[in-house]
């Protein structure tokens, strides 16, 4: 069907709408997309998307520089789709005995035909436009290619685009083109400038704050560009933008020493990143490092059982009250290994998971919804796999009646019961209705915790709730930042790992069906041996440690309210537990600044904007990130970088 652009605008905003949890009406055609909460992976969403809906491939890098607002990219795609014009079908005139009808017959066919003609003729000025267009690019290309080359080359390569342009130019081809990485695009080369949805202040306000942070960073941004390219880590693009290219590298870090971390230009801050929440102790305690340093002087063994496994498996059953545990390398493993143990043991084959959660990055949580449909988020992921995933709403009544509808078909319901982007929404009573539903459907619930496990409580959220699933996978805090991932979970399911248990000397064996399960590094010695030395600590104090660091979190996050309240800024932050994080009721633009300020001053918040704080901080920690904040909000404030309401008294 034939698109107007205003059409075409329309659709965009749906579509960026159900990825972004922005409101359509609030998405303006000339807003950049990372104003709505559009992070890369939601980038490599919409390129798919797009790619299904008007069969045109946009390079991400195009997406997320040059066409980052609903007007470019509509007019990207508009000048891309050649529809021809539907034309309705053309009736014979009826016949009559009357001779007289016979000039009515004429005009109508002739009317007919013309509206024919003139569709006709619009639609090959359009196939016009776009081969003008096409091969006007193509001569730029081969301009650049050949201009450092001889007579002969040029003479060859302009002769070879005169035979293109006699030819016929059809879409595949132009797309075909565009996947070439030698052919043209419309990327264009970094031109220092800063979005021009920001208002003069801000633009004014951010450009000297990147001055700033890189002269105070140099070393790190020295290292960022030596290794680029060699190594491959999305990490380094975290939250990429044209504007924000000249300060996109990460700090590189020489030391870190409790609550804080010094980068190699011997700039110390605050850390409230604290290793994506793995840092439940904060850097290197003593009681951490005096096991490792035991561990590492009794070698690392690798393919026996190491003599620490089994008391571990013993403590974290204990703790979480399930009944087997498992180990693997990180949380994405464990998340993979729990639903081929949910698929094993149920004999089903499909797994449900919500909007929001967070899995890692294995293939089959790469998946989100689309006009109530599951679709992949991530190149490189067969789209075959989303046949096999439901995606459902989070915190939301219906889904639990889809779960009723699907339970033949369902192994596993795989759930962030407390979304580590969204710490506000805490829907105790959903996980309660989720944990009734899936255990009458005979589906497997599995809880995955590895972030909010054993830093809310030491049964994790599982235990704050009241609600036991079948599976919770665990990561991060257990080892206090070196890597792990634990899947503990009820003996029917967690038996595909090895069959079952066992004993000696009698009839008993593996009785259970079993999945394939195994890693080198599953049991990691230096692993074992952080997790035994945290796992201790709250055997000794239990649940104070995570008692002392709520509270600790709820006063410093109340704080922090009170200063945007006193100087009116469009900012607030909530919190689960000791995981907090900032949100902001206007432009993430100006939330990104607020965090430039905060890194500035020695407050560093990563790239996910999850904030932790850790047994390390201290209370003088705290007093400094309040009044770190209060300065930062206030220079803020008086450049007039928002808008005040009236009636406001700044003291």
């Amino acid at each position: 069907m034939s698109r107007t652009l205003s059409e075409l605008k329309e659709e965009l905003r749906y579509i960026i709408s159900s990825m972004s949890q922005t409101e359509h009406h609030e998405l303006e055609g000339n807003i950049p997309f990372s104003d709505f909460g559009i992070d890369s992976m939601m980038i490599s969403t919409l390129i798919t998307r797009l790619d299904q809906e008007y069969g045109v491939d946009i390079p991400i890098r195009e997406l997320m520089i040059e066409l980052d607002t609903i007007d470019k990219l509509s007019k990207y795609i508009s000048d891309r789709i050649v529809t021809p014009v539907s034309v309705e079908p053309t009736h014979a005139a009826e016949t009559s005995d009357d001779p007289g009808d016979s000039n009515s017959t004429v005009n109508v066919v002739n009317e007919n035909s013309q509206v024919y003609v003139n569709n006709i003729l619009e639609f090959l000025a359009q196939q016009k436009s776009t081969m003008e267009s096409i091969i006007s690019k193509q001569i730029e290309v081969v301009d650049r290619l050949v201009s450092s080359g001889g007579t002969n080359q040029k003479h060859m390569a302009r002769n070879s685009t005169k035979d293109i342009s006699r030819s016929v130019v059809t879409l595949t081809t132009v797309q075909q083109n565009e996947k070439n990485p030698s052919s043209t695009s419309h990327f264009v080369p970094f031109v220092s400038k800063v979005p021009d949805i920001l208002t003069q202040n801000q633009k004014k306000y951010l450009v000297n704050l990147q001055e700033k942070i890189i002269n105070s960073t140099k070393n790190s941004k020295a290292v960022a560009q030596e290794y680029r390219s060699v190594l491959a880590d999305p990490d380094e693009i975290a939250g990429f933008s044209l504007d924000s290219k000249e300060i996109t590298y990460q700090l590189t870090v020489e030391k870190g020493i409790g609550s804080h971390a010094i980068d190699v230009d011997g700039n110390q801050y605050i850390d409230l990143a604290m290793g994506y929440g793995s840092l439940l102790f904060g850097h290197s305690p003593d009681f951490q490092t005096k096991a490792l340093k035991a561990e590492i002087d009794s070698g690392i063994q690798l393919g026996y059982r190491h003599r620490l496994v089994g008391s571990v498996s013993e403590n974290i059953s204990r703790l979480t009250g399930m009944d087997r545990v498992a180990f693997c390398t990180t949380g994405t493993e464990a998340v993979m290994s729990a639903i081929k143990m949910a698929r094993a043991s149920s004999g089903k084959n499909k797994i449900a998971i919500f909007t929001g959660c967070y899995h890692g990055h294995s293939d089959l949580t790469l998946v989100t919804k689309f006009d109530e449909q599951a679709v992949v988020v991530a190149l490189g992921v067969s789209k075959t796999i989303s046949q096999d995933v439901i995606v459902l709403n989070y915190n939301d009544a219906e889904s639990l009646d889809i779960i009723r509808q699907e339970k033949d078909n369902l192994a596993a319901v795989l759930i962030e019961p407390i979304q580590s982007r969204r710490p506000d929404v805490q829907p105790e009573s959903f996980l309660k209705g989720l944990r009734e539903v899936t255990a009458k459907s005979n589906v497997f619930l599995i809880f995955d915790e590895v972030i909010t496990g054993f830093r809310c409580h030491v049964g994790g959220a599982a235990a704050l709730f009241n609600t036991k699933p079948d599976m919770v996978i665990y990561g991060k805090t257990v080892a206090n930042g070196l890597p792990i991932g634990v899947i503990a979970g009820k003996a029917e399911v967690m038996d595909a790992a090895d069959g079952g248990a066992w004993n000696y000397s009698d009839s008993t064996f593996p009785r259970a069906k079993q999945t394939y399960f195994a890693g080198t590094f599953f049991k990691h010695p230096l692993s074992l041996a952080s997790a035994n030395a945290v796992l201790e600590q709250f055997i000794q104090n239990p649940n104070w440690i995570q008692e002392t660091l709520t509270a600790k979190t709820e006063k410093l996050v109340s704080e922090i309210n009170r200063i945007f309240d006193k100087y009116k800024a469009p900012l607030y932050v909530r919190n689960f537990s000791s995981l907090f994080k900032f949100f902001c009721t206007d432009s993430n633009s100006l939330l990104e600044i607020f965090f430039l300020a905060l890194r500035l001053n020695g407050i560093y918040i990563w790239s996910g904007r999850t904030c932790f704080l850790s047994t390390a901080h201290t209370e003088q920690d705290l007093t400094n990130i309040i009044q770190t904040i209060d300065v930062v909000i206030r220079d803020m404030h008086d450049n007039q970088l928002y808008s005040i309401k009236d009636g406001v008294i700044v003291t």
